[in-house]
Formats: C-alpha cells, sequence, structure tokens
C-alpha cells in the first residue's frame, strides 16, 4: 500500500516557541569562551543546529567537535528555562490537524527540525504536541536539511512509491524537499510570506492550517 509521510517542520510552523529556543541558544553559545561575538552577525532562520554550530565555532576559531559537545552540555538547561520564560503556543490549527492526520489509514507523520533531538521534543511538550510524533530527521545529526530530510524517511520506513511531503516555513524547508523530490507544502506562521515560500517553489502555501479541510486536502491531495 503506498503511503504518505507528512514531514513537519517545528518552529514557525507547528509552534512559536515565543523566542525561547533563539534565546536559550545565545545563551548557551555566550557561555563557550570566545563564541559569543562570532556568532553575533548571521542569521540561523531555518538552518540545522549542527550548521550553526559549525559556523559560530568557525568564526570562533575552535573544532566543531568541542564546540558541539560543550553547547549540548549546557543547552537543555538552558531552554527548560527560557520555555518557562516565554509563552509558548501551538500555531493555529495544529493540534486539530495532526489529530485528524492521525486517524489517516496509511499516514505517517514525523519531524524533519533542524532542532537538536532533544530540543524539539522539549520544545513540543511545552505545548502538548510531543504525543504526535515519535521520530524524524534532527538537526544534531545532520548539517544539510536534505540530509535530515532523508534521515527522516529512513526512521518512517519509506519506500520506493510512498507519497512524501514536506511541511515548513522558510525557503530552507522548501528548497531542501525539493532536493529529495518531496512535495513542497509552505505555511506562512513564521517569518516568511507565500510569494517567498512560492518564489523558493513551493508546490503550495496556506497562510496557516487553521482551515482544517483545506489543509487536509493540500497535505493529502497535492502533487498527487
Amino acid at each position: 500500500m503506498r503511503r504518505t509521510h507528512l514531514l513537519f517542520d517545528l518552529d514557525g510552523t507547528l509552534m512559536d516557541a515565543d523566542g525561547a529556543g533563539g534565546l536559550a541558544l545565545r545563551r548557551a553559545i555566550a557561555s563557550i569562551p570566545g563564541a559569543a561575538e562570532a556568532f553575533a552577525s548571521f542569521e540561523f532562520n531555518g538552518r540545522t543546529d549542527r550548521w550553526i554550530l559549525r559556523e559560530a565555532g568557525r568564526r570562533a576559531g575552535l573544532s566543531e567537535t568541542a564546540f558541539f559537545e560543550a553547547y549540548a552540555t549546557v543547552y537543555p538547561r538552558l531552554l527548560t528555562q527560557t520555555l518557562h520564560e516565554r509563552r509558548p503556543r501551538a500555531c493555529p490549527g495544529v493540534a486539530a490537524l495532526l489529530d485528524a492526520l492521525q486517524q489517516e489509514h496509511g499516514v505517517v507523520l514525523a519531524l524533519a527540525t533542524g532542532n537538536i533531538r532533544e530540543a524539539a521534543f522539549m520544545k513540543l511538550r511545552s505545548v502538548d504536541l510531543d504525543r504526535y510524533f515519535e521520530g524524524g530527521g534532527f538537526g544534531d545529526e545532520h548539517e544539510s536539511r536534505e540530509e535530515m530530510l532523508r534521515a527522516a524517511l529512513r526512521d518512517t520506513g519509506w519506500t520506493a512509491g510512498d507519497r512524501v511531503v514536506v511541511v515548513g516555513d522558510t525557503e530552507h524547508d522548501i528548497i531542501a524537499a525539493l532536493g529529495v523530490g518531496a512535495i513542497a507544502v509552505g505555511v506562512c506562521t513564521g517569518n516568511r510570506v507565500a510569494a517567498t515560500l512560492s518564489a523558493a517553489g513551493a508546490h503550495a502555501t496556506l497562510d496557516d492550517l487553521s482551515d482544517l479541510d483545506r489543509a487536509r486536502a493540500v497535505l493529502l491531495h497535492t502533487g498527487g
């Protein structure tokens, strides 16, 4: 039977952590000697944590391994703090949509997020969305979003002929989806507009996921 694998980005797609992740990231990097200045000058929306850490480490003159180990030691503790300081929330319509998709025969739900695995599930738990997901592809395992998507598909047991849909809020999600031959659906609940996502090659865009019938139709039927 042909299955549909729905791979969801996290921040800006499923939820808004109200800046908790970025704040914890900055605090974690600030705790690593020599790294704060290197981190200050580049945008990381849509990037994987491993990419961010490699780039910050390179600019700070630190080895990737040492930098990542130092970061991974402090980041989860800091994220716990910032999630309590901020007001994370699920994006509009997400819980109802995931409830409906979970009931669909032949539909597999998974994450495809630049967050490290532990952080992804910490964020999801803060808005009661962790119950919908067991695995996927994560930013501590892969620097490239395409490799992250491939890892998610290995995790979900993808086989030739299965349908793959990637849902994300940045052009990085869209480009990576196209790179692995997936159907790319853009949502405008992050900080990108529909025109930007369409220009990147999205097969469809949604303002948000609050229209359940429309969202289900797009995710389950776009691209055949």
